[in-house]
């Protein structure tokens, strides 16, 4: 049986053994309730998972709250989607089976240590916001999903040496030093690609490691074979990136290349970011005054440029680059757009780190990932806009506080406010709210839903500040439609 040195109120906890599961229970309450749920999970159909939380009978994943140390047993081999998903007291987690984790797996876990040898799959945000994991090691997965490993603050090592199929996968993880990406594979899946957006946000980052096949890559700053890293990209990447990072190629498996040949540019040069800007140096800004009901500041030529010819041609917002995560006008600081633009696009703003204020009195629609990561947006002022796309704020005005002037929103879909400088959010014509819609917005305090009749599982979740909720007098509700609020 595992030892556990798990320490609880000055007290060594026990290891416990339940139908092939080992467990620490911090109280006879959380153990009574966790072996109700492996005897459920026993007498199911499916005895060989763990299922997604939201979709079994009453018992959420608070069937594992209070529970410190888990070993689950080599037959478990599928990890429904939020199982363990804002789990707090786990600390330690064994899989000993080939277990595949399902999307959002461990989404806010405060887990320290996750032992899976053997796990073949992470399925979408799997390991986001686990901030208490400094290495995560899964030396047998395959396949891994959108932004699997994302905001894991004290993560330094990520390995995943056997990876063959994945896509932006590792995400705004400040303290990430090493990451394997399919090191030992021998060649990445066909629809596998590498570029930048697969490893974002991450400034201390200084060796990625990667299959020595990897087949067709797609987009700067990596080619295969050409390796020029174009302005553009290369601009991002400096914002992004740590200036001395190193990307190599393993072995492969059964292959008799060196262990790591290390990747250079055209020139021969190791791939390094833009030099910062020099102290006491002033940024140039570039002004458009209202040309045809337009006018904007930006700190970069070319999206002025850019925008200069739409306001002057009467034109639309383009859609931002979705494989790249690049919208048109990265040096945007703010933006009046003409009552003529019904839509902010997919991706239309997004990632603009310098923009700071939007006005569009005539904007309907925000599209999906429109502001994402704009984390310096202190106003989004469109009072006639009814619907914001997944994602569409997701991390917009983050580090600063951010009002969003969009009283007659009918509908926010999935992510739509998550992670949003937001202290207010007044919202009295919302019919529809997706899961997730309103999640971890540190600032927020108040909240007016007063519209809404009908409300599921997980809309408003995790917002810490969060105490006040106007509501219909008649809202039907979920149990944990509101979960986690104001704590």
């Amino acid at each position: 049986m595992t030892d556990y040195y798990g320490v609880q109120n000055n007290k060594i906890k026990s290891v416990r053994e339940y139908l092939g599961f080992e467990y620490v229970a911090l109280t006879y309450s959380a153990e009574n309730v966790l072996r109700r749920y492996i005897d459920a999970i026993a007498k199911s159909d499916m005895p060989h998972a763990i299922p997604e939380s939201e979709k079994f009978g009453t018992i959420n994943h608070s069937a594992f709250d209070g529970i410190a140390y888990l070993r689950v047993p080599e037959h478990i081999t599928e990890i429904g989607g939020c199982a363990f998903a804002k789990n707090k007291d786990l600390e330690h987690v064994i899989f000993d089976g080939p277990v595949r984790f399902g999307q959002d797996c461990f989404n806010g876990c405060g887990v320290r240590k996750i032992q899976a040898d053997r796990a073949v799959g992470a399925g979408d945000y799997c390991f986001w916001h686990c901030n208490e994991l400094e290495k995560l090691i899964l030396p047998g997965l395959l396949r891994s999903g959108t932004r699997s490993v994302a905001r894991c603050a004290k993560l330094r090592r990520a390995e995943f040496p056997n990876l063959v199929d994945f896509g932006k996968m590792i995400y705004d993880c400040p303290n990430l030093e090493f990451a394997n990406l399919g090191g030992d594979s021998y060649s990445y899946a066909y629809e596998s690609r590498f570029n930048f957006t697969t490893i974002q946000l991450c400034p201390k980052l200084k060796e990625v490691v990667l299959s020595p096949h990897p087949g067709r890559w797609r987009g700067n700053p990596v080619h295969y074979q050409n390796t020029n890293i174009g302005s553009r990209y290369q601009e991002v990447w400096g914002k992004n990136m740590a200036p001395d990072i190193r990307i190599s190629f393993g072995a492969g498996n059964n292959s008799n290349l060196e262990k790591f040949e290390e990747f250079k540019n055209r020139d021969g040069q190791a791939v390094s970011a833009q030099a910062t800007q020099p102290a006491g140096q002033q940024i140039k800004f570039y002004a458009i005054e209202n040309i045809n009901g337009w006018s904007a500041v930006c700190n970069d030529k070319g999206t002025y440029e850019k925008l200069l010819q739409i306001a002057l041609n009467k034109g639309t917002l383009p859609a931002g680059n979705i494989e790249t995560e690049i919208s048109e006008f990265p040096g945007l600081v703010s933006i009046i757009l003409p009552y003529s633009i019904k839509e902010i696009p997919y991706f239309g703003f997004v990632q603009c780190y310098d923009l700071e204020s939007v006005t569009g009195k005539g904007v309907r629609k925000f599209g999906d990932h429109a502001f994402y990561c704009d984390d310096k947006v202190q106003l989004v002022d469109a009072p006639k806009a009814t619907l914001a796309d997944k994602d569409a704020f997701n991390g917009c005005g983050a580090s600063v506080v951010c009002t969003f002037n969009v009283p007659k929103l009918k509908e926010i879909r999935g992510r739509a406010f998550w992670q949003t400088g937001a202290k207010e959010l007044n919202l009295p014509n919302l019919k529809v709210a997706a899961q997730n819609a309103i999640e971890e917005n540190s600032n927020l305090e108040s909240l007016n839903i007063s519209g809404m009749r009908r409300i599921g599982f997980l809309t408003v979740c995790d917002n810490p500040k969060l105490k006040q909720i106007a509501k219909h007098p008649k809202l039907v509700q979920n149990e944990f439609a509101f979960y986690g609020n104001g704590r």
